[in-house]
């Protein structure tokens, strides 16, 4: 067995026993506020990704300056 064959099975398991160690040494309600502020960053990046896109594709469309309507009246 070389390190190559184990690097799989250690890149699964290690988050897993990771958990469990702070679950030993931490309270459970520190883990579920740990859980919950990575969901709401995922959360927040979702939002921001969304909103981005949006931004790039109506956001400066929308000015007066940038306007077609505008460029045909002068």
């Amino acid at each position: 067995m070389t390190l190559d064959s184990i690097k799989p099975a250690l890149l699964f398991t290690a988050p897993l026993v990771a958990l469990q160690l702070l679950n030993l040494f931490l309270a459970p309600q520190i883990i579920d506020a740990l859980l919950l502020a990575r969901f709401c960053l995922v959360l927040l990046d979702l939002i921001n990704d969304i909103f981005g896109r949006w931004h790039s594709r109506y956001g400066d469309n929308n000015r007066c300056e940038n306007s077609d309507y505008q460029r045909r009246d002068v």
